[in-house]
């Protein structure tokens, strides 16, 4: 079927289902075969005993904001900001080789950071303190006892994660962006 047939059949089941469409209505009145077509299909949906229910505004509203940019799991997204780096002088370096530590804020969240060099990638053990829930990489939570949390990483690009609390979801840049070396 030619997609234009395609878009103008959705359009025809939408309005069959009782969405308002001016297009289908010209169509109808200019076309009886049309009619008899929307006609065919509103008794299938009637046989059917399908129901068409539109949700409440709230529950819409709901949805189109667990979808913007700005929202995570229901929540505001806030960015954490670098507050100390035991490594004031890495901006210039191209690479960094020793252990250092940083310390980010948000939403009077503190996160302590310690990256150490192994063979392979870097460890990253972090301290959270504050109202913290949990810790999630990659979209998976990480055990946090006392607020504490570890996890390995490749490189200094991929050490970001997010921070989620009760009012809102922190994300942490990777050290590598922290320190300028990687994206703004």
């Amino acid at each position: 079927m030619k997609r234009e047939h395609q878009e103008v059949l959705e359009r025809l089941w939408s309005y069959a289902e009782g969405k308002e469409d001016s297009s289908i209505d010209a169509l109808i009145a200019r076309d009886p075969e049309a009619a008899t077509i929307v006609a065919e299909m509103r008794k299938l949906i009637a046989s059917l005993g399908v129901g068409v229910f539109r949700a409440p505004d709230q529950a819409i509203e709901q949805v189109k904001a667990l979808f913007q940019p700005d929202v995570v799991l229901g929540r505001p997204l806030s960015r954490a900001r670098l507050v100390l780096s035991t490594l004031q002088g890495a901006m210039a370096r191209s690479a960094v080789t020793e252990e250092f530590q940083m310390q980010f804020e948000a939403d009077g969240i503190d996160i302590r950071l310690m990256y150490t060099p192994e063979p392979g990638g870097w460890d990253v053990m972090g301290r959270v303190e504050g109202d913290a829930l949990e810790v999630r990489r990659h979209g998976e939570a990480m055990p946090m006892p006392g607020g504490r949390f570890e996890f390995r990483a490749e490189n200094l690009r991929e050490t970001d994660f997010s921070v989620l609390t009760e009012r809102s979801v922190i994300e942490v840049p990777a050290a590598d962006e922290a320190l300028g070396h990687g994206r703004p």
